[in-house]
């Protein structure tokens, strides 16, 4: 199965597992994966993948991949956007990383959403892209989100006839925004 596919599977059943707890934060269940969620999950690791993945304990997969972050402080959630691409590095690191099975349309929509997570990732401000130290969800404005869409779909364009369709889908984001 394609790994994207199963980390959208894996990420939804970890929000369903989180959201019947009784520890679960009211609110932030369906936005965020709690970080003991994540622990547990890869906690099923045996020590043979975790010197696959080059590291001495699931603690160390997981501060790799997913934190701490700014002054070494502990995280508490963890947004999709992150999830996504620790979860990513993870299996490819492991030689897992599966991009087969999807048709062309639609892998190109998919390549240029990961370029629009590490944007999200590595430019927009405070802890959006981040996990959420606190638990405190930062927000994004319109105006951000605009930009953001706007430079993916000009570059899409700029690739020519094979990503049209990767263009178009940018363009119906632009139009969904106030």
């Amino acid at each position: 199965m394609n790994s994207t596919l199963s980390l959208l599977q894996l990420w939804h059943m970890c929000i369903r597992s989180q959201a019947d707890s009784q520890d679960a934060d009211q609110g932030l269940t369906e936005q965020v994966l709690q970080w003991e969620t994540l622990r547990k999950v890869m906690g099923g690791l045996s020590m043979v993948r975790c010197e696959a993945l080059r590291s001495s304990s699931v603690d160390e997969i997981l501060h790799r991949h997913f934190g701490p972050f700014e002054g070494d402080r502990p995280l508490f959630y963890v947004n999709f956007t992150l999830f996504w691409r620790g979860m990513e590095a993870i299996l490819q690191t492991a030689g897992v990383f599966n991009s087969e099975g999807l048709d062309t349309s639609v892998q190109q929509t998919v390549t240029s959403l990961r370029r629009f997570r590490d944007l999200v990732l590595s430019e927009l401000p405070g802890e959006l892209g981040g996990g959420m130290g606190d638990g405190h969800s930062s927000e994004c404005s319109v105006r951000q989100l605009r930009l953001l869409y706007d430079r993916l779909r000009r570059g899409a364009v700029a690739e020519g006839v094979s990503s049209a369709t990767v263009a178009e889908y940018w363009a119906e984001r632009l139009d969904t925004l106030p």
